[in-house]
């Protein structure tokens, strides 16, 4: 069996984001079956580890003296004859071997004494990756990582920080801005508090919404991307004065949650947000070009939507944007699922619930789903779907509710790969409900095979013109992307 280089393992260990997928999965096959290819990937982990602990600690004045001294001198220049592949190869073991051993010194002086005794070895059969580690550890107080990897709402501010953890830039945004006071009503900062290169500059810019915080009117509506060093790189404010039907709603948005990523695969992330108007009816999504807010697409919602999700559910290189929410013009909850390619129009519905000036929507699937006889007890006009959750790559379910005493009582709607409705079933606390009512006289129905039978078979399909309850495609989609 031949064994994968040193250089490529110790690649492979410190640098895996350089890797593409495929080469990561053939590099994880062949240590499965390669002991000797293993045993020294876990070797040079636990060397790497050492080195990112000891990193952390500066080193002494004198261990900078030394180890000036040592890179002044001649004799750690390469020889002039190169080795040959497999003495380099047992240099670097050994070097490795010699430095990790010495345990009760700390790294810096095991690097030190090593250079100080085998400095043709170092030169020759030490790799380029403990080179530079050495050279980092040496100037680590000189420079600082100014790169964002996260950021936090913190007592008032939203504040960013790198890969260390070490605070970087900090904004003033409001009192109640904290994270641990927002997770108890329900908000969750990954979808309103972004960190990501967006514009593939290998910066990180950070994107922030707020329109989740009442308390924050001037800014409710705008999405903002802020550069590595804090200062602004752009904003977008979204202004509509949309008339669905007769009825005209007020340019009230607020910007509620996000998605960032390359959704096309085509090596450019997009940036998708969703905001409601007032009472959440209605809804738009909108796309964002990433590199300077100008949007370029828009997807309206006759309807409230209650969650915004992406995965590719069909293995066909896409993540697909699932919006999971109410349909007012059908009093149903509903499901859209969208290609990102083709973000555009708005979803069907009604007349007196269709956006004037906005085309048909090409969703690749636009699912209603049936109410079920909790409706009797119901304190809401229309079920609601709440949650998109992927079971493995060729399943998922939609949580459906029915709103009963301020709290839903959920169905559990199965689909395969082909969106096919393969099973329903409840929720315990429906169940439970369900039963309840039945001995209180309340419903009639009982909860057997046909029940949940008559609700899958209930699921409605848009197919471009009207619904079907045959898994159906929107024919304006596959007629836009030559689908057949």
């Amino acid at each position: 069996m031949q064994h994968i280089e040193k250089n490529i393992l110790e690649k492979y260990i410190i640098s895996r984001e350089d890797f593409s997928p495929g080469e990561l999965d053939n590099i994880m096959a062949h240590l499965e079956h390669c002991a000797y290819c293993k045993d020294l990937t876990e070797k040079l982990t636990a060397f790497y580890d050492s080195v990112s602990k000891e990193m952390q600690n500066n080193p002494t004045e004198r261990d900078k003296a030394f180890a000036d001294k040592l890179l002044t001198r001649n004799r750690l220049a390469l020889p002039e004859k190169k080795l040959a592949l497999q003495e380099r190869v047992d240099n670097a073991l050994s070097t490795f071997v010699e430095i990790i051993e010495p345990y009760h010194r700390p790294l810096a002086q095991r690097f030190i004494r090593y250079i100080r005794f085998h400095p043709v070895r170092v030169a020759s059969g030490f790799s380029l990756a403990a080179a530079l580690v050495f050279a980092t550890l040496l100037i680590r107080p000189m420079f600082k990582d100014t790169n964002p990897a996260y950021a936090r709402a913190k007592d008032e501010f939203l504040v960013v920080y790198n890969q260390s953890g070490d605070e970087l830039w900090r904004k003033h945004i409001s009192p109640y801005y904290d994270a641990s006071m927002l997770e108890q009503h329900g908000i969750l900062l990954p979808n309103y508090l972004i960190t990501s290169d967006i514009d593939n500059d290998s910066r990180n810019e950070v994107l922030a919404l707020f329109g989740f915080m009442d308390c924050l009117q001037p800014m409710k509506n705008t999405l903002y991307c802020y550069k590595s060093d804090g200062t602004e790189k752009w904003h977008k404010e979204f202004h509509w004065n949309q008339k669905f039907g007769d009825e005209v709603f007020a340019d009230n948005y607020s910007a509620h949650s996000m998605l960032v990523r390359d959704f096309d695969q085509d090596g450019l992330k997009d940036i998708i947000t969703l905001l409601y108007s007032g009472g959440y009816y209605p809804c738009v999504v909108v796309k964002t070009d990433p590199t300077n807010g100008h949007t370029t697409g828009e997807y309206w919602s006759s309807g409230s939507v209650n969650n915004m999700t992406s995965f590719d559910y069909n293995n066909d290189g896409i993540d697909e944007i699932f919006l999971t929410g109410e349909n007012n013009g059908y009093n149903l909850a509903s499901l859209a699922i969208l290609d990102p390619r083709y973000f555009i129009g708005h979803t069907p519905a009604p007349p007196s619930y269709t956006p004037h000036g906005v085309p048909q929507g090409l969703e690749q699937y636009y699912i209603l789903f049936p109410r079920n006889d909790l409706k009797m007890v119901s304190s809401h006009k229309r079920n609601m779907s709440l949650k998109v959750i992927v079971q493995d790559e060729k399943s998922l379910f939609t949580q459906v509710g029915e709103l009963v005493d301020n709290s839903n009582y959920l169905t559990l709607f199965h689909f395969n790969s082909s969106l096919e409705c393969t099973q329903v079933d409840g929720e315990d606390h429906f169940v439970a409900l369900h039963q309840r009512l039945e001995k209180e006289g309340k419903l009639t129905k009982k909860l057997d095979a046909q029940y949940y039978e008559d609700l899958r078979k209930s699921v409605s399909y848009w197919d471009g013109e009207k619904f079907v309850n045959t898994p159906t495609k929107n024919s304006l989609y596959t007629k836009s992307v030559n689908l057949p």
